[in-house]
């Protein structure tokens, strides 16, 4: 990894600067509290020509993470902006700089005809268990096995997965009732017999949740 690519991440970071962009930011929630424009970065970094790298995308990732009441799970969101990118090449130095910032109102435009637009937002359920026990990989040496074993953590009959799997499937048992139908605006680029609108899951009930599958006598004990 340091001989393939240590020279190119020293080089990275030696020219990376990041600061804060004046652009504000789209949602209206946003515009309701102007600290929230801070969140928008600008950043900038050189690549040299002789590591041959094209950067083709960058994005900003913002992490929050709620434990569960139990303790025994955790709810982590994961917004992620696109950010736009505009390179000037510099024959001289032999080098690229890019700069990375906050999407334009025209770009805006352009991205949402395409359906796509500079935010979205990711969600996974963790086990707090699972996690502890993965720490010791952090320490374990090329050549050394962990104390855990995979084995230890198979789905069935395993609490750690259950903590996993009970609220996530309870989240995903709720979306129905969620929000409201989006296609990212292409209903308006294609005629109705284009599109396929894909058919809402059934909610199931709370006692079917997992079946006979894992022999937990109540299920709350896990959300």
């Amino acid at each position: 990894m340091e001989e393939e690519f240590g020279e190119f991440a020293r080089a990275f970071f030696a020219s990376l600067k990041i600061g804060f962009s004046k652009q504000h930011p789209l949602y209206v929630r946003d515009r309701e509290n102007p600290l929230d424009a801070n969140r928008h970065l600008k950043v900038r970094f050189i690549i040299p020509d002789e590591f041959n790298v094209k950067v083709t995308a960058a994005r900003v990732l913002t992490k929050w993470r709620t434990d569960s009441t139990s303790g025994h799970s955790f709810l982590e969101v994961t917004e992620v902006e696109q950010l736009q990118l505009d390179e000037k090449a510099d024959p001289e130095s032999g080098s690229c700089t890019v700069h990375a910032k906050a999407w334009t109102d025209k770009t805006r435009v352009e991205k949402k005809e395409q359906g796509e637009f500079p935010f979205w937002y990711e969600i996974a359920v963790g086990s707090t268990k699972l996690e502890n026990e993965f720490l010791e990989n952090e320490s374990t040496r090329l050549g050394q096995k962990a104390s855990w074993d995979a084995g230890e953590f198979s789905c069935e009959g395993n609490a750690a997965f259950y903590h996993m799997y009970a609220p996530a499937i309870e989240m995903a048992r709720q979306l129905p009732q969620l929000g409201m139908f989006s296609d990212n605006s292409q209903t308006e680029k294609y005629t109705p017999k284009d599109l396929v609108y894909p058919t809402p899951p059934v909610a199931r009930e709370p006692g079917n949740l997992f079946g006979n599958a894992v022999g937990w006598e109540n299920e709350e004990d896990a959300l």
